[in-house]
C-alpha cells in the first residue's frame, strides 16, 4: 500500500493531467441528468449497468500512474457491478421517496463537483473538471447518490456491492489520507446499506 502522501500526489496528477477525460464523463454524466429530467425512464438493469462504467476508468488512471491497488480493486468492483447490474429488473427506475430523491441528488453534485485535487483558483472549473470519473471517491460519490436516488436499483446485491469501495474509500480519504470531504462519501455508503436492506423481499428472491 502507497503512503498517504504517495497516494495524494498520485491523485493531484490525474486530476491535473487528465482533466479532458473528466471533462468527458462530465458531458456525459450532465447529459445523462438532462434525459431523466426530461422524463427519460430506462430500465434498472439498464442504468445500473452504465453506472458500472466510471469505475473502470479510475481503474484505468490508477494503473496509468503506478497504483495497482487501485487499478485491481477498481477493475474489479467495476466488472462486479455491470455483472450484477446486467441482471437486474427490466422494470424503469423509479423514485419512491422525498427524502432519498434531496439527499441522492445533493450527493451525485457533490461527486461532480468535487471540491480538491483540481489545482485552480477559477471554482467554475469544477463545474465540468473536477475529477469524478478520473479518482475514488468522486466517482464513488456520484454513483452511491444515483443509487440513492434510484432506490438502489431494486437490487440488494448490487447496491451492497457498491458499498464495499464505498465504505473502504470513505474511510480511507477521511481518516488516512485526511481528506474530511469525503465524510461524504461514507456517509451515503452507510444510507445505501439502509436502504438495500429495504429492498422487498419478493425482489431480492428473484436473485436480485
Amino acid at each position: 500500500m502507497p503512503t498517504s502522501e504517495g497516494i495524494l500526489q498520485g491523485l493531484f496528477l490525474i486530476a491535473n493531467t487528465y482533466t479532458w477525460m473528466a471533462i468527458i464523463w462530465h458531458i456525459l454524466f450532465y447529459f445523462l441528468i438532462a434525459a431523466l429530467l426530461l422524463n427519460w425512464k430506462p430500465s434498472n438493469r439498464t442504468l445500473s449497468v452504465l453506472l458500472g462504467l466510471p469505475l473502470l476508468t479510475v481503474s484505468l488512471f490508477g494503473w496509468i500512474t503506478g497504483n495497482p491497488f487501485n487499478g485491481t480493486f477498481f477493475l474489479l468492483f467495476g466488472f462486479l457491478l455491470i455483472i450484477f447490474g446486467s441482471r437486474n429488473s427490466e422494470i424503469s427506475i423509479n423514485t419512491n421517496h422525498t427524502w432519498s430523491t434531496v439527499l441522492g441528488s445533493i450527493i451525485v453534485i457533490f461527486g461532480l463537483l468535487y471540491p480538491h485535487f483540481l489545482d485552480t483558483d477559477n471554482y467554475f472549473l469544477y463545474l465540468y473538471a473536477a475529477p469524478a470519473g478520473l479518482v475514488p471517491c468522486p466517482s464513488l460519490s456520484t454513483v452511491i447518490g444515483f443509487a440513492i436516488l434510484y432506490n438502489g436499483f431494486q437490487s440488494r446485491t448490487w447496491s451492497l456491492i457498491l458499498v464495499v469501495p464505498g465504505l473502504i474509500y470513505g474511510l480511507i480519504g477521511t481518516f488516512k489520507l485526511q481528506v474530511y470531504l469525503d465524510m461524504v462519501l461514507l456517509i451515503a455508503s452507510v444510507i445505501l446499506i439502509i436502504m438495500a436492506f429495504q429492498i422487498p423481499k419478493k425482489i431480492v428472491a428473484s436473485g436480485q
